[in-house]
């Protein structure tokens, strides 16, 4: 807390140097800007007083020239107006001429149309009976053709045998029928083969699926098998076992489990007898095994064992201490030999020897006595007892190893004996389907002959009623023809009758049209004559219209030209006296232009720029006291928050025992209830428990008795490859996760990295801008300043305001200012932003809209000074904005709702005004 409080006192020693930092630096930007805005002014003066005296002089010699234009142009309009009367009076005796002849030539048009008339009357009678008499001369032409025609016809229906084609047609159907009939029989008793072959079919292939799933189902058990069986003999990798029987070259060699053929009920017996023998490893050798074993396998068990050539003493080291039988000279066959009931490829005497077998363990006891020191008794369920000694063993590792070789010798045989029956069955299956498919094959061949037996007695069928139609239609068909050849005789007669008054109209016709061939050549001649003096007198009027109309054109030319020279003489009076009284006034603000301000102005920005170097200083001393301060706040910050975890993790340690003591609780609770219902307590049971008794004893013998009884149940065959498959995708996870985490705190580091770039690059350009926004402001507002600020200490969440103070007011928000200052602060803030970072182009929409017509010229001023280092283009309709362009363009609309863009290059229109 002391820190932050000296903290505060450092920051407020610096804000207060940095606003003297600024405040100087804004005496600076202002004196300079003043100095500039001067000497700006000044030959911007200089350069208008030369202007106006050049355009002074180009407006005199515009007036002369356009004086002596004034002149020619009123001498011209008084000759053109004599010339313009005599055409005028020209046109108009043409005309009368014109109209003379125009209506002579719609007399003889009107002669000439009547006898058209006349001649299109009497040509049209006569091509009227023409047409009708060659209309009259086909149709008794096809009168007579259907005449003949139907006679053929009659001739062809008494001709045709067609009751006979019926008789033929409707023995052939019966036929077709009988055919039909012997193939849809043969078709039922291929269906019926057919679907007694596919129910075999469909029966072998169920019987086929069973014994194939049987099979499956008996791989999977002897697979599993194989695997328990493994790791009970100890092919399991079991430390470095399993790698130095491999380098030794016995991996493959078998076990002398593998290699027992042991009675039915006796396996028990066999394994407790030898117990830690049955993984043995078959060696036909054992020196050179046991050599290289003692002097390379560093971990594990290993047994070896040498099959004997013939019996040997017992050498199979039993339960630790054996008690020796006293009494000898029983008889040797009393009890049965262990030996007896096991079947191998070798003698078991050295192993097995001294073994006895009795039915229990009461037969057991009750022959103890009689047992030599080194013999011992085995029941089936595998109590071993000697003398003086008993081993009941329970649930070890090599429970039902025999038995379960047993199985798999067994499941083995059982599987061969599935495989060869699936054999069987996919033959039979084979035979089936090819019987099936030939019987499809059949039934498609047969199906086919008896749609074509189909289709032949449809076809008869059609034909047969198609015979019966035809000659039920002959019949009808004479009577009809009877009847039309009556009607067409006397069609014909009458044909012949119009023939012959048609040809009598038209000899009537021809002799009219003879006649009017005289009269059409007079008319003809007449037409010519008139048509010719028409053209003529027309042409005459045209060119005496024309002439007229050339010389009314050239005299409203001249009037509009003598009118217009009388404007631009007015209008360039007009600018010469505007251009005289600005050259006057310009030459007079010359002779008041001083030096004396200047150089009182430099010197007082020397002295400012001799104080800015010594705040400076002050402002870096006070910087380097703040971050001391900060990076000693910020260790005290990492301290607290290091106690504040220590703290926390003692909670959760305190809410961790606080925990654990209740579980107990509730577990003691819990424990004394299931002792209670056994009708028992912890004092009774505790006097029961050995003296070095442990819970983890109990459980794990708990574990043990409850996997022997699931392994009376079923087997998860893939246990072992789901354990693998687990472990596998664990030690995955765990990769990825640590990947993640990897990954996680790389990310944090570069975030803070990124952070701490950000507030460094974030601070360096908010100066930047800040700076440009210093200098730039006073430039629009002809003075004032404005600055950036943050509204809080983290750069990276602070927002960030705009104080402008124009001349003559308060500081303050730019949220006060007009609209004309806001628009001039944001083009300040805008092209602050420009000068850090300068764009390709920039567009400006009528910025200058709310602007006056000095912050116009101030606006334009920076234009034009930042359009050396960014392509300005701005929308806007002030003209002084368009006097700093250097192209226009803009769009027109002189012709009502057709818009037009039009171009204007500045430079070039200034230079072709010069040169005019």
């Amino acid at each position: 807390e002391a820190g932050r409080a000296q903290r505060l006192e450092f920051n407020e020693i610096f804000n207060t140097t940095q606003g003297r930092y600024y405040q100087t630096g804004a005496e600076i930007s202002r004196l300079e800007q003043y100095l500039q805005h001067q000497r700006e002014l000044r030959r911007r003066r200089e350069e208008d007083w030369q202007q106006a005296s050049a355009a002074l002089e180009q407006v005199e010699t515009q007036r002369n020239l356009d004086r002596d234009q004034h002149t020619a142009l009123t001498a011209a309009l008084r000759e053109a107006e004599p010339q313009l009367a005599s055409a005028l009076t020209a046109e108009t005796e043409a005309g009368a001429a014109l109209s003379t002849a125009e209506h002579a030539l719609r007399e003889s048009q009107a002669d000439w149309e009547d006898f058209s008339r006349r001649s299109s009357e009497a040509q049209r009678q006569a091509d009227v009976e023409r047409t009708r008499i060659e209309h009259l001369d086909r149709q008794l032409l096809q009168g007579e053709r259907r005449l003949e025609r139907l006679r053929l016809e009659q001739e062809h229906l008494a001709d045709a045998d067609l009751e006979q084609n019926l008789a033929e047609r409707g023995a052939m159907e019966q036929s077709i029928a009988d055919d039909l009939r012997q193939a849809q029989k043969q078709l039922a008793d291929v269906e019926t083969e057919l679907r007694a072959t596919q129910e075999t079919h469909q029966q072998v292939d169920h019987e086929l699926r069973a014994t194939q799933e049987r099979w499956q189902t008996g791989r999977g058990r002897l697979a599993s098998l194989h695997t328990l069986q493994e790791a009970a003999l100890g092919r399991r990798d079991r430390g470095g076992v399993r790698d130095w029987l491999h380098a030794q070259g016995l991996s493959a060699a078998p076990r002398l489990a593998e290699q027992l053929e042991v009675e039915s009920g006796w396996e028990i017996a066999v394994e407790a007898a030898l117990t830690g023998w049955l993984d043995a490893v078959c060696v036909p050798d054992l020196d050179n095994p046991a050599r290289a074993a003692r002097a390379s396998l560093s971990q594990g068990r290993l047994t070896l064992f040498e099959p004997p050539a013939h019996e040997a003493a017992p050498s199979l080291p039993y339960p630790p201490n054996p008690m020796h039988l006293a009494e000898k000279g029983r008889k040797e066959d009393e009890v049965a030999p262990l030996t007896a009931r096991i079947q191998a490829p070798w003698p078991l005497t050295g192993l097995l020897g001294s073994v006895r077998t009795v039915a229990n363990i009461t037969e057991a006891l009750a022959s103890r006595s009689q047992l030599q020191p080194d013999e011992m008794l085995v029941t089936p369920d595998g109590v071993l007892c000697g003398r003086h000694w008993l081993r009941l063993a329970r649930g070890t590792e090599e429970d039902g190893v025999l038995a379960r070789e047993r199985e798999i010798r067994q499941l083995e045989t059982v599987l061969e004996n599935d495989a060869h029956e699936i054999e069987q069955q996919t033959t039979q299956l084979a035979q089936l389907r090819h019987q099936q498919g030939a019987l499809e094959q059949q039934h498609r061949e047969v199906q086919q002959i008896a749609n074509q037996r189909h289709r032949d007695w449809a076809h008869a069928q059609s034909e047969m009623k198609t015979a019966q139609a035809h000659w039920e239609q002959a019949q009808a068909r004479r009577e009809t023809l009877v009847e039309e050849q009556g009607e067409l005789d006397f069609q014909c007669e009458q044909d012949r009758e119009q023939v012959q008054m048609a040809r009598m109209q038209l000899e009537d016709a021809l002799s009219t049209l003879e006649n009017l061939c005289t009269e059409q050549m007079e008319l003809s001649k007449r037409r010519e004559r008139l048509q010719e003096d028409y053209q003529r007198y027309r042409t005459g009027s045209e060119a005496t219209r024309q002439e007229a109309t050339r010389q009314a054109a050239a005299l409203e030319a001249l009037r509009v030209q003598v009118a217009a020279t009388d404007e631009a003489l007015k209008r360039l009076d007009l600018q010469q006296r505007q251009l005289q009284e600005r050259h006057d006034r310009l030459a007079a603000e010359r002779l008041t232009d001083s030096d004396e301000l200047l150089q009182t102005a430099e010197d007082e920005l020397a002295d400012w720029l001799e104080n800015r170097l010594v705040v400076e200083t002050e402002l870096a001393e006070a910087r380097q006291r703040l971050e001391a301060q900060d990076a000693e706040l910020t260790a005290g910050e990492k301290a607290r928050g290091h106690c504040e975890r220590y703290a926390e993790a003692q909670r959760r340690q305190i809410e961790e025992q606080r925990l654990a003591s209740s579980e107990a609780r509730v577990r003691q609770h819990s424990l004394r209830e299931q002792l209670a219902e056994l009708e028992t307590d912890p004092e009774t049971v505790a006097s029961t428990l050995p003296a070095d008794a442990e819970e983890q004893d109990g459980l794990s013998r708990l574990e043990q008795i409850e996997r022997r009884i699931q392994r009376l149940g079923a087997i998860n065959l893939a246990a072992i490859e789901e354990f693998a498959e687990r472990s596998e995708r664990q030690h995955y996870l765990d990769a990825q996760n640590a990947d993640l985490l990897e990954a996680l705190t790389t990310l944090e580091n570069a975030i803070r990295q990124m952070d701490r770039e950000t507030r460094a690059r974030f601070r360096e350009t908010f100066e930047q801008v800040n700076a440009g926004l210093r200098e730039l402001f006073p430039r629009l507002f002809g003075g004032g300043e404005a600055h950036l600020e943050l509204s809080s200490d983290d750069v990276l969440d602070a927002g960030v305001a705009i104080m402008a103070k124009p001349p003559g007011k308060r500081i303050g928000s730019i949220s006060l200012l007009s609209g004309g200052e806001k628009a001039l602060t944001a083009v300040a803030l805008v092209f602050a932003i420009f000068q850090l970072n300068p764009a390709p182009f920039c567009l400006l929409d009528e910025v200058d809209a709310p602007l006056d017509e000095a912050n116009v010229r101030r606006f334009g001023a920076l234009v034009q000074d930042m359009a050396t280092r960014v392509q300005f283009v701005f929308i806007t309709h002030n003209k002084a904005t368009m006097e700093i362009a250097e192209h226009l363009a803009g769009v027109t609309m002189q012709e009502a709702g057709v818009s037009r863009l039009v171009a204007v290059d500045v430079e070039a229109a200034t230079r072709l005004a010069g040169v005019h």
